[in-house]
């Protein structure tokens, strides 16, 4: 879906890949509502918050708090939504 930026692939966010892997690390890309912010759930247990776009080279706020990979995040409002792999929990982020 184009539209809410869910693609992990695109021009929009070729700098979510961090340098030396080939894509399949990143599980989840949400846009937010105004087009302003990407975020990224990974197999290294983040949650990531780029700007809209995304660059090469473009600086991220990270965030941890799942045990392992990151299947899910999105936006909601003023927060975002992740979900965890094997701990199999919903976090809320403000």
């Amino acid at each position: 879906m184009f539209a809410s930026k869910t693609v992990k692939f695109g021009w929009h966010v070729d700098g979510i890949f961090p340098r030396g892997t080939d894509g399949s690390h990143i599980n989840s890309v949400s846009g937010n509502k105004d087009g302003s912010l990407i975020v990224t759930g990974d197999d290294w247990c983040n949650v990531r918050i780029f700007r809209d776009p995304v660059r090469k080279g473009g600086k991220c706020k990270t965030y941890r708090g799942h045990s392992e990979f990151v299947t899910n995040c999105f936006f909601k409002d003023n927060r975002i939504f992740s979900v965890g792999g094997y701990d199999q929990t919903l976090m809320q982020w403000k």
